[in-house]
């Protein structure tokens, strides 16, 4: 047994950050298959990335305690200074709650490259890659097996509504920036051992590269094709320089074995005295033949399939067509997005508050993809979201990190007298991340917690096999080296004042990692457990676990929006008003916050008489229709309100407005002609409905509408053919009912007048002035 304490201390430390990457690498992506819905894709991506953090603060502070550190010093003020950034943009923003919880997020994974970068060597590194190569390769080929029978995984659907036969990531997207993040190192395990000379173990990697390459093409996404495109290409340079620098160097000899600090690096023919002999073997190429034989069987399979009625190559020939839907969204979602950086350009709006602040600044039906409108979360590319929620201060802290990632590398690049050469997992894993980078142009690598954990993975690769590694000592105890090669003394010096102060912030960081997602989890399980019930008619149960789903995170809106329809529907306003309400400081930007609101207040107005509430409703529907003037429910809202003030030229319109962006739609039409009407100009109304009516026959509505502007008119006959095909389609409508019994009396038709006045009581029994017409005419005859 060691005797030395920092020896033992190092090792548990080494061994608990390994375990907390490996299981980041591993466990995330296994969870987040497509059985998940995508709330709770984001709500396990949150907590699942906050325990792994807190698990590395603990190894950290366990470090701080021996007054040593094994932390990469080169990273620390890189990373620090990418987490102040994040705390920089939170004040400003409009809801700290939501920004808080994406700190966290990224502190978490700061963590995770802050302790595995210290932690990782040798060995170690290469275990750490093979094992993500094979949860890619399990995840890959339970895909493929989906792909082929479709009975592994439940149906899914995208976000707009297209079935994905692809994926087991939750969507293409998802499983492709992950699988192109470790596909490098596959390359790299490969290459390794086929230098090396070990061609029978290069087949398992090889085997397992196949599989992510195979399930890539499945997933037919583009941007993950266009990234490792990028990652082969890079991957083929380095690997290239790797090999002339050491193509003429020997083999290692069982008489000077390989280093195991270092087992990625071949000694030089001056260090062993042994004859050259060539490190490159001619069957590699057999293996490398073969995999591009497989690669292209993949590929011409996948190319076979059609994914919502487009094979893979016309899917590519779309991506130079800037009008194809996905990309005119997204340019026009990148214009927008550009509009907020403009807006608060140092600091940005949060992290995390992108969602928050766009739908101030986004442009006119760019929220449409195939003519539905979709909600817009990100923008769709990682460093303009960057930019929008920390500001120029953000994008300059990363850019930081990563050039301090990657310094290494670019060292032993430049270093052309290098006699090891480049070692091969740092290429792989500088390919990764490359991969990832083109990606995140895209979509959002950053924010996904399979891909964004794999960016770290391929970090601390990288910098484990570039940056100078520790050396192993003497296992005797009294070496100044304990076994597991850390300093005796401690690499970064920590004054006695300085130390409880830091280990407190890490103890407050590790603990908020802990409880706040996890606070966040719980309540976005209440969410969807009061969406699904509402679903089910169960209003009450639903109500109950809405509820419960705000007191565990009052910063969430959506289950504020859901529990306010639900109060709405059972015409309990007040208690809407006051879910609601909220919901204006948390989103001010959100417009169906604004709808929602203005909809309780304009029903509370109509149920008490009380004109205050009316003009608390105007106010919320014209803040909803300044955030979006494209929102054709808040324009109804607001025409309906405007002329219950009788204020009928602006409700007018409104009306016009509803109708510019729905042609034809029958509600708008319907209430524009009652305008119409109202200000006593019956012809357009009529005409007005009946071209609505021919784009709409079936609506009964419109026929009640038009039957009672022609009874204005005078012109009964007309009238009643269309209050009486109103009530054909729609036995339940009570206005062309009454209108009819109304029009019958007066013409002295009173059976019918009778009949068509009982119809209208069974519909509405409380109608006390229709009950007592009802009752005199009885009485009358």
């Amino acid at each position: 047994m060691d005797s030395n304490p920092l020896a033992i201390k190092g090792r548990l430390d080494t061994k608990l950050a390994v375990v907390v990457l490996l299981s980041a690498s591993v466990v995330i992506p296994l969870i987040f298959t497509n059985t998940l819905t995508s709330d709770g894709y984001i709500t396990i991506k949150n907590t699942s990335l906050a325990i792994f953090g807190a698990v590395a603060i603990l190894a950290i502070i366990l470090s701080f305690r021996e007054q040593y550190s094994w932390l990469p010093r080169q990273l620390i003020v890189p990373v620090t200074l990418v987490l102040v950034a994040q705390l920089l943009s939170i004040p400003g923003t409009v809801n700290p709650g939501v920004s808080l919880n994406e700190f966290l997020r990224i502190s978490a994974l700061a963590m995770l490259l802050l302790a595995g970068a210290g932690a990782v060597r040798g060995a170690k590194v290469e275990f750490l890659a093979s094992f993500s190569l094979w949860a890619a390769a399990i995840i890959s080929a339970l895909g493929i097996l989906h792909f082929l029978t479709g009975s592994i995984f439940p149906p899914i659907h995208d976000s707009y509504g297209f079935e994905m036969f692809g994926a087991t990531l939750g969507h293409d997207n998802f499983a492709g920036q992950y699988l192109i993040g470790v596909f490098p190192l596959g390359l790299a395990l490969v290459a390794q051992l086929l230098l090396r000379g070990a061609i029978a173990r290069a087949i398992a990697p090889l085997a397992a590269s196949c599989a992510i390459l195979a399930f890539l093409c499945i997933t037919f996404s583009r941007g993950a094709w266009l990234g490792m495109l990028v990652s082969v290409f890079v991957f083929a340079i380095l690997f290239a320089l790797h090999i002339r620098r050491t193509g003429s160097k020997a083999r290692p000899t069982p008489d000077r074995p390989e280093s195991p600090s270092h087992t990625d690096r071949l000694e030089s023919p001056s260090d062993t005295g042994q004859a050259v002999k060539p490190v490159f073997y001619p069957k590699a190429a057999g293996v490398l033949f073969a995999l591009i034989v497989i690669a292209t069987g993949a590929l011409s399979f996948s190319l076979l399939q059609r994914e919502r009625g487009t094979t893979a190559i016309e899917k590519a020939g779309e991506s130079l067509n800037l009008s194809d839907a996905p990309i005119a969204f997204r340019l026009k979602l990148w214009q927008g997005a550009i509009e907020m950086i403009k807006q608060h350009p140092l600091f940005g709006v949060g992290c995390g508050a992108f969602s928050l602040y766009y739908p101030a600044v986004r442009l006119p039906d760019e929220h449409k993809i195939a003519g539905e409108k979709v909600s817009v979360r990100s923008p769709h590319n990682d460093y303009i979201k960057i930019a929008c929620e920390t500001g120029i201060v953000g994008i300059i802290a990363s850019l930081i990190l990563g050039i301090a990632v990657f310094r290494p590398l670019f060292k032993i690049i430049l270093k052309r007298g290098s006699v090891g050469g480049i070692p091969p997992l740092a290429i792989g894993a500088a390919s990764g991340i490359f991969a990832s980078l083109v990606h995140a142009f895209f979509s959002g690598n950053f924010t996904a917690p399979a891909s964004s954990t794999v960016i770290v993975l391929n970090m601390v690769v990288l910098w484990a096999t570039t940056a100078a590694p520790c050396r192993t000592g003497s296992p005797s105890s009294d070496s100044p080296m304990g076994r597991t090669g850390f300093p005796a003394r401690p690499s970064i010096r920590i004054s006695p004042v300085a130390k409880p102060v830091i280990i407190f912030g890490l103890a407050v960081l590790g603990i908020l990692l802990l409880v706040r997602p996890i606070s966040f989890l719980v309540s976005d399980y209440e969410f969807n457990k009061g969406r699904r019930l509402s679903r089910q008619d169960r209003t009450a149960d639903a109500k109950v676990a809405l509820r419960a789903s705000i007191e565990r995170a009052n910063y969430y809106v959506e289950p504020r929006i859901l529990l306010g329809n639900l109060h709405l529907a059972d015409e309990e306003y007040q208690q809407a008003i006051d879910v609601l309400e909220p919901g204006k400081s948390l989103a001010p930007f959100w417009p169906q916050v604004q709808n929602n609101i203005g909809v309780a207040y304009s029903q509370r107005a109509g149920k008490r008489r009380d004109p205050g509430s009316l003009i608390e409703a105007l106010a919320a529907f014209e803040r909803a229709v300044a955030i979006d003037a494209t929102f054709k429910e808040a324009w109804l809202n607001l025409g309906a309100t405007l002329l219950s003030l009788r204020r009928f030229e602006e409700g007018e319109a409104a009306f016009r407005k509803a109708l510019a962006l729905s042609p034809g739609h029958p509600v708008a039409t319907s209430k524009l002609a009652e305008t119409l009407a109202a200000r006593g100009e019956f012809g357009e109304a009529v005409e007005l409905l009946r071209v609505a009516i021919e784009m709409n026959p079936d609506d009964a509505n419109l026929f009640s509408n038009l039957g009672t502007a022609l009874l204005l008119m005078g012109r009964e006959d007309e009238a009643i053919t269309q209050l009486e095909k109103a009530t054909e389609l729609d036995p339940g409508l009570f206005e062309p009912h009454l209108n009819l019994a109304r029009l019958f009396e007066r013409r002295g038709e009173i059976d019918k007048a009778i009949r068509h006045y009982k119809i209208a009581l069974k519909i509405k029994p409380d109608l006390r002035t229709v009950k007592a017409t009802l009752d005199r005419i009885l009485k009358s005859r």
